[in-house]
């Protein structure tokens, strides 16, 4: 059986712009993108190493970035992991995260070999 995929990346991503879009595209369903817009590589992420000099400047605050990265983590895990179907109405696109209402986070979804996003 196919495990859950989630695969979220920046706009603003200079490093490694195209490989989000490939990862998600040979993933079987159900999976999940989650686009970030205006975030850089490791912007988004809680761990940086050697390489973050080459990340490129990004249009949201390193912890604005985090915060909306951490939302659609807790709703993928609760989720699939808790069995909290409620919360991947977010990761489908059909609704937002409570505190991300104001903003547009394009979200790409398919489930159980359907496709669904925004």
């Amino acid at each position: 059986e196919p495990r859950p995929v989630l695969v979220v990346r920046g706009t603003a991503d200079p490093i490694s712009a195209s490989v989000p879009a490939t990862l998600y595209g040979r993933a079987r369903a159900p999976k999940h993108l989650v686009t970030l817009p205006g975030a850089s590589h490791f912007g988004y992420t809680t761990s940086l190493g050697l390489a973050e000099p080459l990340d490129g400047p990004a249009e949201l605050p390193r912890r604005e970035q985090q915060a909306i990265a951490m939302g659609y983590l807790a709703a993928f895990f609760n989720g699939y992991l808790r069995d909290a179907r409620w919360c991947l109405g977010a990761l489908s696109g059909k609704e937002a995260l409570e505190g991300l209402e104001a903003r547009e986070i394009p979200v790409s979804a398919e489930t159980a070999g359907r496709g669904a996003g925004l």
